[in-house]
């Protein structure tokens, strides 16, 4: 029917009035397609790099302003792309929409945008976006809102969800977001809580977890922030973030963390995450029930298992604790690849300018259009900008130095779309490794059961090996006797346990005197090498008769399961074994792959007015016909050569 009709239509919100009128409108104008955009600025008290914590969260983000749980779906079995999108719906069988939505893009921390495409539904087309900027009471963040919808009906529909109480929500959050802030705490739950304990119990679950791991002020805040916070934010929960949020050491966090699980708190998950994307591509319950190769939906490729690099320790509220729905309000949420800070899609002879904001550390530029990576470095005086050129030719070899808010220029002289991404090259500074929890003695004891399934193995690369050993120990049992000997060597021992677990290293195993042990990086392998020499040097309890050597090499080893134990092996350990023999009492000696590591290089020059290097070419056993570079290095001498 083609009538003409007038339609008026007004909504009012906080204060604010929109109105849209038609006047002689056919039935083929209303069902049109109408575009729509808004947007809001909220001012907060936070620093950009805070305030992009909860942002870069979408999935909960989307919980807190409203938003409906969703699922992905059965259109995803049949995508033919490599999955640079999924189909989703919503997860309420009322609700028909379904829509093709693409990862986010993302500059941390100061822009997130993300795009859906509607298969049905009333809405056509829909991108979100959140821009920070820094204001003079910290930072602004300004939300917005674009796309299509489908008729009239639609459009009002559009406007009606997304207009009615959004702003009012968005601002709930962020002054919520706030507080937790200050109180060193998660955003609390605000739906119902399913099972929780009462409160005589959350007592007696407080008093078995301090007694446990002996640290009773974080047994209580544990415990109320398992109760108390969203579960979105406690489910896959990463000791790391954690440590960061209650200002301790990642070590403390993971002792106690192993406790809860222990006591039937916290249940722990296997995380597989993709090495090229960054992103979470399995979880599993057990070591065992790890398989490889796992398919990456984002990159579609295979992704091989790496036990130090790609497989992490997670931990979620155990069911008997607190029942947590496993609801998911954003599949693509940024705050599941936290080393990507740099996340954005270009076109074919595109030039788009990013801005993002970078720890002083290490970061690899690359693209799915090219090969190679650009390696950069940010310190204090690096380049404020930089351009980078994505084609065909291979990226090998470029480094850049930049300072740690830069502004680069890239472009894409390929004839394909590509995605950029820059992340940091230490994972360590966000997850805690398969290879670093495994060996600890306190997970060893509560869960012998995890291991690698026997007669296999997972690679382990880049890992940090350190083997140390007592200088000249003969004379130690010499002049002490046997029974006071055997004391001291066993309380280097626990000196040695003690460092290197605080170092965020482990002990894998003791052969007599010496010491097998893997760290995240040579900078933890040095330090905590360092602090068990001093206080060696200094203990009355040692006599001063302890002298360590050490030797420490980086590179891949295959992990296996040998004797009931996590063990490795390979070319790594054999070199960082050989290595120690090389050094004198008082000495470690490093590989140079181990020297060339920037932070151990700043390590060693802050201590430079009490440390010697020695640069020498060593022959190890069962190397016969190969020579390497190591370096010497004696952390008690007052010369630096």
């Amino acid at each position: 029917m083609n009538s003409l009709i007038k339609t008026a239509v007004k909504i009012r919100f906080q204060g604010y009035k929109h109105e849209l009128t038609l006047k002689k409108t056919s039935n083929q104008t209303i069902m049109s397609d109408r575009a729509f955009s808004f947007e809001w600025v909220i001012n907060s008290g936070l620093d950009a790099g805070k305030l992009w914590n909860i942002i870069s969260d979408t999935n909960y983000l989307f919980k807190a302003i409203g938003h409906i749980s969703v699922k992905e779906n059965s259109l995803s079995k049949h995508q033919n792309s490599t999955g640079s999108s999924r189909y989703v719906t919503y997860d309420q069988l009322h609700r028909p929409e379904v829509w093709s939505e693409e990862i986010c893009e993302w500059e941390a921390p100061f822009f997130l945008t993300l795009k859906r495409s509607y298969v049905r539904g009333y809405l056509k087309e829909l991108t979100c976006s959140a821009r920070v900027s820094e204001s003079i009471t910290g930072s602004r963040v300004t939300f917005s809102f674009s796309g299509s919808s489908r008729g009239l009906v639609g459009y009002i529909l559009t406007r009606a969800e997304l207009i009615w109480g959004m702003k009012r929500r968005l601002k709930k959050m962020i002054s919520g977001y706030e507080r937790a802030i200050r109180e060193e705490r998660f955003m609390r739950e605000s739906e119902p809580l399913g099972f929780i304990p009462k409160k005589f119990q959350r007592k007696e679950f407080t008093r078995k977890l301090s007694e446990a791991s002996e640290l009773p002020a974080l047994s209580g805040k544990l415990i109320s922030l398992l109760i108390q916070a969203d579960e979105q934010l406690i489910t896959g929960l990463s000791p790391v973030k954690l440590a960061r949020l209650w200002k301790e050491p990642v070590h403390k966090i993971v002792d106690l963390l192993i406790h809860a699980a222990g006591l039937g708190i916290l249940n722990f998950n296997w995380e597989v995450c993709c090495p090229e994307c960054s992103g979470p591509v399995q979880e599993a319950i057990t070591l065992k029930e790890v398989t490889e190769p796992v398919y990456c939906k984002d990159c579609g490729t295979g992704v091989h298992v790496d036990f130090h690099s790609t497989l992490h320790l997670t931990f979620s509220p155990a069911p008997t604790f607190r029942r947590v729905s496993g609801k998911k309000y954003h599949l693509n949420s940024p705050a599941d690849r936290p080393l990507v800070k740099l996340r954005t899609v270009l076109q074919p002879g595109e030039k788009r300018f990013v801005r993002i904001n970078l720890d002083e550390g290490n970061y690899r530029i690359t693209s799915n259009g090219t090969k190679g990576a650009v390696n950069v470095t940010v310190q204090k005086d690096g380049a404020p900008h930089a351009s980078i050129v994505f084609s065909n030719w291979d990226l090998e070899d470029q480094r850049l130095t930049l300072i740690s808010e830069p502004y680069l220029i890239l472009r894409n002289k390929t004839e394909e779309p590509i995605t950029v991404i820059c992340e940091d090259v230490h994972p360590d500074n966000y997850y805690v490794a398969a290879s670093e929890v495994c060996s600890l003695p306190q997970f060893r004891h509560l869960f012998p059961a995890e291991l690698i399934r026997d007669k296999e193995s997972i690679s382990a690369n880049n890992l940090t090996v350190l083997f140390t050993d007592l200088f000249n120990s003969t004379d130690l049992y010499s002049a002490n006797g046997d029974q006071s000997a055997v004391s001291l060597v066993m309380n280097h021992f626990d000196v040695l346990q003690q460092v290197i677990s605080e170092e965020r290293g482990s002990i894998v195993k003791t052969i007599g005197d010496s010491v097998m042990a893997v760290f995240p990086r040579p900078i933890y392998a040095l330090r905590a090498f360092n602090r068990a020499q001093d206080i060696f040097s200094h203990s009355d309890s040692t006599n001063s008769s302890i002298h360590l050597k050490g030797g420490v090499h980086s590179g891949n080893c295959v992990a296996v399961t040998l004797n009931d134990r996590i063990d490795y092996f390979g070319n790594t350990v054999n070199i960082a074994s050989r290595l120690v023999d090389h050094a004198r009492g008082d000495e470690i000696v490093i590989s140079d792959e181990v020297y060339t590591c920037p932070d151990l290089r700043s390590f060693l020059m802050t201590k430079r007015r009490n440390v010697r290097i020695h640069h020498f070419d060593a022959e190890l056993k069962g190397f016969d016909e190969q020579t390497f570079e190591a370096k010497r290095i004696s952390l008690k001498n007052f010369l630096f050569s």
